[in-house]
């Protein structure tokens, strides 16, 4: 499964894990299953935290003045 998330860049500028974006990612995932793909769009210059509850960050793409984080339901954990 893959899960697009795509908040308004203001929105996405914060990302720690008491942000709205940060409570929403560990929200979905305990929501999705394992193995689940979830692809966030920010600016390029925002970044993600490496974990949100069971999602982890597996890769970053830029493409001009976006960004594309893929993170990924891991087995196992919990949310």
């Amino acid at each position: 499964s893959v899960v697009f998330v795509d908040p308004p860049y203001k929105l996405s500028r914060e990302s720690d894990a008491d942000s709205l974006l940060g409570k929403l990612l560990v929200k979905l995932g305990g929501q999705v299953a394992d193995g689940t793909l979830v692809v966030v769009r920010q600016e390029r210059k925002s970044a993600l935290l490496d974990e949100y509850g069971s999602l982890a960050k597996v890769d970053r793409r830029e493409y001009g003045s976006m960004v594309l984080n893929f993170l990924e339901k891991r087995n196992g954990n919990s949310a």
